[in-house]
């Protein structure tokens, strides 16, 4: 499904929620890079969105604790 997800974004790059959707999938394959760079792109555009900062708290609080 991250692979639908991304192609579907590379269609329609600002399409918040699908990426929200992508970072969510990559969030939970530990690919917390990834899902880091697209909630950080979300917020630039919706600073607003709880949701996306919700979740980029999270990876940033698991990234810290495993340092």
């Amino acid at each position: 499904s991250e692979g639908i997800l991304k192609k579907y974004l590379e269609l329609h790059p600002a399409s918040l929620q699908i990426m929200f959707g992508v970072a969510g999938i990559q969030y939970k394959m530990n690919k917390l890079t990834e899902a880091r760079d697209n909630l950080e792109k979300i917020l630039i555009f919706e600073p607003e969105n709880r949701d996306a900062q919700m979740l980029l708290d999270r990876i940033l609080e698991e990234v810290q604790v495993a340092v």
